[in-house]
């Protein structure tokens, strides 16, 4: 069972409230507390643990191609607090991650389930309310609990700014951005592109520049990394002197990138005179911001790193393969109206078997022919079918290469 790897753990000593966290099964100090009731409430830090890939875990399991079996990774995604799992989970990270709001507003931002309480169903934990609460006992030694983090669906939150900074040395990806200059007024896509080889299923970016030599007008994005209608609207964010975008591929198939191929163009106004953007574009590192990162079809992260690049060439896009015309076939009823008396022709570039099909003007069917065409002309005449009362009929000629519809009016003899 997929289990988040922090425990809390409460010792009580001299009436203060001692918390401890233990990852991978080492003891870190985190703060002493000293408190009326023995309760945990740490601080919010809502943005701890999640990432873009966070999404792409929720998303999967709502589209059912890797549901969540965990109870903690649903209590994780519950993001509103719904005791279900649905888009609007998606949204409010989303909001999240962009800055749009700093905190959950409808849920906490980490829950607390004992360490030796079982779950009835786990793969509905809200079928019955688990405990969250626990008042210490004088003389007990330690409590233990799974702390779960809101929105980190695969339990990384950071306790350890160390252990991060570890991970991030590990597993770098450089990005370029084209250093072109242009004359105040002027639009200019600049191009984000990676500088390497990379298979990513997500990735996000936070991009600080200078409002006074900028104004952000918006985003391309490219085939490469082609988003729906929806993130191309909402899937990024301007605030003053920063840029913020989120990628992912809904069913967390990775995206395999080529080196100097752009993933987007950031489209921007000149506000004055510059002979380069050297100085146009960095990553926001700060803490309020988000990571700007990328990550595997495994959820594996890799830190980005930015510098311009003169003389950037886009790669050639080779042009699609060409797509043979299809055949075309005719078919026609002559004559139309008719006195009962009438015939078919079906013009092929092939031969092939198929149907005619007589319906009245009710869909019930009338007469069925069972047909084989021979390349070129071919007819079927009224002969061959049902005699037909006066009335209004539908003949539908199935080929090889596909259906075609036709009206047929049968007037009275008289």
């Amino acid at each position: 069972m997929n289990k988040p790897s922090t425990i809390v753990r409460f010792r009580a000593y001299t009436n203060h409230l001692f918390c401890y966290l233990l990852i991978l099964c080492c003891t870190l100090w985190i703060a002493p507390a000293a408190l009326a009731q023995d309760n945990a409430a740490p601080a919010r830090d809502d943005r701890n643990g999640v990432s873009v890939f966070d999404l792409v875990l929720i998303s999967k399991h709502i589209l059912g191609v890797a549901p969540l079996t965990s109870p903690y990774q649903l209590i994780a995604a519950d993001v509103n607090r719904s005791h279900s799992i649905t888009t609007f989970d998606v949204v409010t990270l989303k909001k999240l991650l962009l800055g749009i709001n700093d905190t959950l507003a409808d849920n906490t931002s980490w829950r607390f389930v004992p360490k030796n309480y079982v779950f009835p169903n786990p793969s509905n934990p809200w079928d019955s309310a688990f405990p969250e609460n626990y008042t210490h006992t004088v003389g007990r030694t330690d409590t233990n609990f799974y702390a779960i983090k809101i929105g980190d669906v695969n339990h990384n939150a950071v306790t350890n700014n160390l252990l991060q900074a570890e991970e991030n040395r590990q597993n770098n990806l450089s990005l370029g951005y084209a250093n072109t200059g242009g004359k105040r007024g002027q639009m200019v896509e600049i191009p984000v592109f990676m500088q390497q080889t990379a298979d990513l299923a997500a990735w996000q970016m936070a991009l600080q520049y200078n409002p006074d030599a900028l104004k952000i007008k918006g985003i391309r994005w490219t085939t490469i990394a082609q988003p729906t209608q929806e993130q191309d609207q909402d899937w990024h964010i301007v605030v003053s002197g920063q840029l913020r975008l989120l990628w992912m591929d809904r069913t967390g198939t990775a995206v395999h990138l080529q080196p100097n191929a752009p993933l987007a163009y950031v489209q921007v106004e000149l506000l004055r005179d510059q002979r380069d953007l050297t100085e146009a574009l960095h990553l926001w590192s700060a803490k309020e911001s988000i990571a700007s990162e990328g990550y595997t079809d495994q959820g594996v992260p890799a830190t980005f790193s930015l510098a311009p690049v003169r003389n950037y060439q886009a790669p050639a896009i080779p042009p699609p393969p060409a797509i043979a015309p299809k055949p075309t076939w005719t078919a026609t009823v002559y004559p139309n109206p008719s006195r009962g008396q009438f015939r078919i022709e079906v013009s092929l570039p092939e031969g092939g078997s198929g149907t005619i099909a007589l319906y009245d003007a009710l869909d019930r069917s009338c007469a069925t022919k069972p047909c084989t065409f021979a390349p070129g002309l071919n007819v079927v005449t009224s002969a061959q079918l049902s005699a037909l009362l006066p009335g209004q009929y539908t003949l539908r000629v199935d080929t090889p290469l596909g259906r075609q519809t036709l009206r047929l009016m049968i007037r009275d003899l008289n």
